[in-house]
């Protein structure tokens, strides 16, 4: 299980925090919240289906730990630096999208 944010929301937070009196001497945690790679692995495959032969299947719709075995809490960054974080697919299908450029224009 991998803990996360999106880097536009991590931008978000450091402008507000430092914008945000209250924030000062805080310690937030930002972050939207644990995926797992099957997790994602299942996103690429849903919205990116020509990646079918290049993302490995494993077991979809699966989680390696039990519900629960590892949380978080970004309240306060979502109470105190009123952040709203991207969804799972709009974070990592937009990544693969970004890398797949990448990987094209490098080729």
């Amino acid at each position: 299980l991998q803990m996360y944010v999106d880097v536009r929301d991590l931008a978000v937070a450091h402008v507000t925090a430092v914008t945000t009196p209250e924030a000062g001497g805080q310690r937030i945690i930002v972050s939207s919240k644990g995926t797992s790679s099957q997790e994602i692995a299942d996103l690429f495959r849903k919205n990116s289906p020509e990646l079918d032969s290049i993302i490995p299947s494993g077991k979809p719709g699966t989680s390696s730990l039990p519900e629960g075995a590892f949380t978080i809490s970004n309240q306060k960054a979502k109470k105190l630096l009123g952040v709203t974080f991207r969804t799972d697919e709009e974070c990592f299908v937009e990544l693969g999208k970004q890398l797949l450029g990448i990987e094209k224009a490098s080729a």
